[in-house]
């Protein structure tokens, strides 16, 4: 048996039967027409693997290959179909019309031995034996491609159609700044409006549709072809027609015909994704199909039949231009083909709805053709590829073009193969850092206006090319570097052009043997492609139970749907695996608060993802013991502190309203091995160990008290902050989630904040305990928990952007844990979504410290003109990109957004914010040439207004770390001025930091806290006091604050 992989295992350069499927009723045609067993053979490495002498063997046959090579990174079909013996005079090795490779022997449905042998007989990949197959389902190895691009599609480049030659033009340092600039792919197609259409008599009978595929695949089939570009397709040669009139006659015939094969290609322009019906109405068969590249739409009548409509309702993914193809063929009698489309569901022919395809001038879909001649393929197989048109600039004038691609890399070192991958036409030369690399088609001194060698079809064009650069990897330089292509087209008047160059470092990683619910013949077997086992179902919703009554029990069940199936669960927080966890047999019955986790599994079969569920009871969290089962009495050296307080729960100020208090805010469960939390290793013993060494698996769910909405997801789990880390001065921690595809989605989208303008998908989110804002060593009697909430609303009511956040009840492993603040981190990805760019052109910096993949030159040219100064006019503009009259200066950086700065300081002063500005802040700034300027963000503010400050409180003349900038600006007269408009914007008629507007943006947060500090207080009141902080403590704070802002007013 062939030793399954285990997951993540990189696989060797050796070359493997990636994947088969020896039950081919319909998924993948060979060229001939048929359904073939088929499969599919990889070379994982990064050097061609020549195949010459090895051999595919099965249970009684042995086939060798011919003289071939297999590239890096290839795969390649060869259908297993024993020789084609349909085929009259096969020969072995059979190759098909269409240059596939047929076996002298078929793969067996209920399974058999099959291996691959290198040429000295030596197997090097088996399957001993791979199990019974079903029909259209493929088998074979799972995989993960790890890509590290350093040259993508879709990229920028600089290019040039020469009209002499420019020197060194492939050198690193050569001057490109005068040469256009494109998106890849760079290219032209010579598409002309309507369908392609062949029309090809056949010198066979024609009474299938898998006959008429063989006559357009076989030459000694056809008596002779007529093609034409055409508007529609509505022909009509004679019997019944159909249903729309101004029939056109088959190409190349007139009256009646027998035994002919039409296709017709182009590419049909979808406007909207949704429901689109396609109709033919044919005498006799057809067959119709549409493709993106992604994804496929067929509909077919194969047999012969009088006038008649076939209809196919195609859900269309998104609006877009999709490959069409129609054979149809005429057996004998009357002839006509129709082909119409109509956004919507239709089962029958409706004349208001329907048009015919490529009838635009009375709301048909628009369609696309290569013409039916010409020069080169015509580019209608890569049009959709082509990001940057250079028709004008090239054809006719220059049959080359120079193509130059920056891209980096930090430490060569570190890279351990390379690979180009290619779509051209129609040929190339190569170059990495000034050193040519690979070509093809191209002459062996080729010039500034070299012709290609060689004319490409448009499916080879479309076909990447793999050429292993790993004998190059000494070409790589630490930081810059440059691919540069000279591409070539076959002739200078050419109907089409393509160069598509990647360049990047590919791993293939096994991931063991499974079946797949979509074939990827020609592609790797990634994960979404696996026949997965099919969800579990829990009868039982998660949530707040009530006890039943001493011997009664919920009863809660879990399904798969898929028959045969295992299903193991756990109840103590662990993950559950085929070798861990308890077997499902039946009902799991419980009355008190309960964590089932579990996973379905199946041999050969994805397993299901692990399902979470809580299930939460009052009296267990209102009476949350001290010691509970299950969970260590240390966290490393501090004793662990699991209790809710008896002297508040038993308080009659509050016993009535614990109920009420856990139900008044939505509650976050987190679930987790407890060796992840409070083992040796776990993070909350280490609370001060940092990075992604720290990060451990969890599910987290989200629980409504009213039931309307929740989600569960599972994420990465850290502990945050800062001085709050150590256990001296808190044992409730922060925590940080983190969405990432090791555990599940790479974004948690659900809508946790609903103000306005708040984003509904996270890359991140932040559970803050409440640091100096909490019952702990430093907050005390002070304690609000709202005041960093508040400041960051604050800011936001100023008209800024700022971190968004609400508050939850959170739970561990069904324990009870506290009071959380959940809040967006103001880091590159939140800046990237409420201002533009993407993630990775941000730079977002904690208290100075760059986060992520962030770095500070950005950040230090800022300082360093802050530092020259800003007391005259045209030092002020320049740091905001402006020339001194205010009007922008392409030529300098936008690096300080002054109003937004502005408003971040405002609401400091106003709040009288302590333990700032020397760190507590964050900012952000899109990297130049794309810079808006530095944004400054309200972060870890709870020292504002009572805990470190008070209302009262003068930070007006703060003048270091992020309040440098503020430093040098006051000096000048502009800024003064706009601080003064700012402030009074902000003070005055109603405006946001009135005496009114802040007392209610106050009150309205301690109104939504207010009961769930009753369990706060059971849960950590007593941390810092040996009478516990109620909320009696906090209402007199909260009394405090709201006076203060009263007598304000």
């Amino acid at each position: 048996m062939f030793e399954q992989l285990e997951r993540r295992l990189l696989l060797d350069s050796q070359v493997l039967i990636s994947e088969l499927m020896a039950i081919n009723d319909s998924t993948l045609p060979d060229g001939d027409g048929e359904f073939s067993d088929w499969l599919e053979i990889h070379n994982p490495g990064a050097e061609a693997v020549d195949l010459t002498g090895w051999q595919l063997k099965d249970s009684g046959n042995t086939w060798p290959f011919p003289s071939i090579s297999l590239g890096p990174g290839e795969f390649r079909v060869i259908f297993a179909s024993d020789g084609r013996q349909t085929v009259q005079n096969p020969v072995d090795p059979y190759v098909d019309p269409e240059g596939n490779l047929h076996t002298n022997f078929k793969l067996a449905g209920d399974g058999e031995y099959l291996a691959l042998l290198d040429a000295t007989g030596t197997v090097v990949h088996e399957y001993d034996e791979y199990p019974a197959q079903t029909a259209d389902i493929s088998y074979g190895i799972g995989q993960n491609v790890e890509t590290t691009q350093f040259v993508a599609p879709g990229d920028s480049a600089r290019y040039l159609v020469p009209t002499e030659d420019p020197g060194d033009w492939t050198a690193v340092g050569f001057d490109d700044s005068q040469w256009a600039t494109g998106d890849t792919a760079l290219g032209f197609a010579n598409l002309v409006p309507g369908l392609a259409v062949r029309n090809i008599k056949a010198s066979v009978s024609v009474g299938h549709l898998d006959t008429a595929f063989q006559v357009l695949n076989n030459p000694g089939m056809q008596s002779y072809v007529n093609s034409e570009n055409i508007d529609v397709l509505n022909y009509f040669n004679s019997g019944g027609q159909g249903h729309y009139g101004n029939d056109a006659p088959f190409p190349g015939f007139t009256g009646a015909m027998d035994d002919f094969v039409v296709e017709a290609t182009g590419f049909v322009a979808i406007p909207a994704g949704g429901a689109w019906t396609f109709g033919v109405n044919s005498d006799d068969g057809f067959s119709l199909e549409l493709d993106d590249g992604t994804n496929h739409f067929s509909m077919s009548y194969p047999t012969p039949r009088a006038p008649a409509d076939t209809f196919a309702t195609f859900d269309i993914p998104e609006a877009g231009t999709y490959s069409l193809r129609l054979v149809f063929y005429e057996r004998g009698g009357g002839s006509c083909v129709e082909l119409f489309a109509a956004q919507g569901t239709y089962s029958s022919f409706d004349a208001g709805a329907f048009d015919l395809v490529g009838d635009t001038a009375n709301g048909g879909l628009g369609v696309q053709s290569e013409p039916v001649s010409g020069g080169g393929g015509g580019g209608a197989g890569f049009s959709g590829l082509i990001e940057t048109d250079v028709q004008d600039e090239m054809k006719g004038i220059n049959a080359s073009m120079f193509v130059r691609l920056p891209f980096t890399v930090a430490d060569p070192a570190q890279i351990e193969s390379l690979t180009l991958k290619m779509k051209y036409d129609d040929g190339y030369v190569a170059h990495l850092n000034g050193h040519e690399v690979a070509r093809q088609n191209a002459p062996d001194t080729p010039a500034w206006d070299s012709n290609a060698t060689a004319e490409r079809t448009d499916a080879q064009a479309t076909a990447w090319e793999n050429v292993s650069l790993s004998d190059h990897l000494d070409k790589l330089g630490a930081g810059g570097n440059v691919l540069c292509v000279h591409a070539m087209n076959y002739a200078t008047d050419d109907g089409d052009f393509l160069v598509l160059p990647e360049l990047a470092e590919v791993t293939y990683l096994g991931l063991g043997e499974h079946f797949f619910a979509t074939a990827t013949p020609g592609e790797a077997n990634t994960a979404e492609h696996w026949l997965h086992v099919e969800d579990t179902e829990f009868s039982l919703d998660r949530g707040f139970y009530e006890r039943l009554p001493e011997g009664e029990y919920y009863s809660l069940e879990i399904t798969t749907d898929t028959p045969g199936a295992t299903i193991h669960y756990t109840l103590d927080g662990s993950t559950p695996s085929q070798t861990h966890g308890i077997e499902y047999t039946g009902a799991i019955q419980f009355n008190e608060t309960t964590v089932v986790r579990a996973m379905a599994f199946k041999d050969n079969h994805a397993p299901t993802n692990v399902d979470t569920q809580t299930y939460l009871f009052f009296d267990d969290v209102i009476r949350q013991p001290t010691n509970p089962d299950g969970f260590p009495a240390a966290w490393g050296g501090t004793t662990a502190d699991y209790q809710m307080d008896p002297d508040v729960v038993n308080n009659p100020l509050y016993s009535d309203r614990l109920e009420e208090a856990l139900l008044s805010l939505p509650t976050v469960s987190i679930v987790t091995d407890v060796d992840n939390l409070f083992g040796p290793s776990g993070i909350y013993t280490n609370p001060t160990a940092e990075g992604v060494a720290w990060e451990r698996p969890t599910s987290v769910e989200w629980i409504d008290p009213q039931g309307t909405a929740e989600f569960q997801v599972d994420a990465g789990l850290r502990i945050y902050g800062g001085a709050f880390r150590g256990m001296g001065l808190t044992r409730k921690k922060t925590f940080r989630l983190l969405f990432k595809a090791d555990y599940g989605p790479t974004k948690l989208d659900f809508p946790l904040f609903h103000a306005e303008g708040a984003v509904t998908s996270f890359d991140t989110i932040i559970l803050r305990a409440g640091a100096n804002d909490g019952w702990n060593n430093w907050g005390k009697a002070n304690t609000q928990y709202i005041i960093d909430e508040f400041m960051r609303r604050t800011q936001l009511a100023l008209g800024e952007p700022s971190a968004h956040g609400t508050f939850v009840h959170l739970y561990l492993n069904g324990l009870y844990w506290g009071l959380y603040n959940a809040t967006e981190r103001p880091e590159s990805s939140f800046c990237a979504t409420y201002f533009d760019g993407d993630k990775e052109e941000w730079d977002a910096l904690n208290s100075g410290a760059p986060t992520g993949e962030s770095n500070t030159a950005t950040w230090n040219a800022m300082l360093a003109q802050v530092r020259a100064g800003l007391s005259d006019m045209a030092s002020y503009q320049k740091i905001q990109g402006n020339n001194p009259d205010g009007t922008n200066n392409p030529a300098y950086d936008d690096l300080l957004d002054v109003d937004n700065y502005i408003d971040y300081l405002f609401s400091n002063f106003w709040g009288g914010t302590g333990d700032w500005p020397h760190h507590n802040w964050y900012v952000g700034c899109r990297r130049p040439p794309d810079s808006t300027g530095f944004k400054f963000f309200n972060w870890d503010s709870e020292g504002a207004i009572i805990v470190w400050s008070n209302l009262n409180a003068n930070v007006t003349g703060v003048n270091s770390s992020v309040a440098e900038p503020y430093a040098a600006l006051r000096q000048n007269e502009e800024f003064r001025m706009l601080f003064a408009d700012h402030a009074h914007r902000h003070l005055f008629n109603n405006g946001p930091a009135t005496a009114e507007a802040s007392y209610a943006r106050y009150e309205d947060l301690a109104n939504l806290v207010e009961l769930a500090i009753i369990a706060e207080s059971a849960r950590w009141g007593d941390q810092a006091s040996s009478a516990p902080y109620t909320l009696a403590h906090w209402e007199a704070a909260r009394d405090y604050v709201l006076n203060q802002l009263k007598a304000a007013g």
